[in-house]
């Protein structure tokens, strides 16, 4: 499961939502998200000791495995990013050849 902790004051959230959205379509069923508005939930984001938003856990049984701050996901978003497009000119050039 993926929680995402935002708010509708925060423009970072409102960017990475639709992102965040658009991989958990892509998996298919294999992961669920949550979306917890920390202004409507405060005594959530209290217990995960939530400090700045964007955030995003990982969890699994009930535990959490990681929390993805914006930096890193960030990181983890260009990787994704470079990766396709390296596939995208490598199709796009074995197109030409066929």
């Amino acid at each position: 499961m993926i929680v995402d902790f935002w708010a509708p004051w925060c423009g970072p959230c409102k960017q990475l939502g639709p992102l965040i959205e658009r991989v958990v379509r892509a998996a298919r069923g294999k992961v669920r998200l949550v979306k917890i508005n920390v202004d409507e939930s405060p005594e959530i984001a209290q217990q995960l000791r939530i400090q700045s938003l964007p955030t995003v856990y990982a969890f699994r049984g009930g535990q959490p495995l990681d929390s993805l701050l914006l930096s890193r996901l960030t990181n983890r978003m260009e990787l994704l990013i470079r990766n396709d497009l390296s596939r995208y000119r490598r199709e796009k050039c074995l197109a030409l050849f066929h």
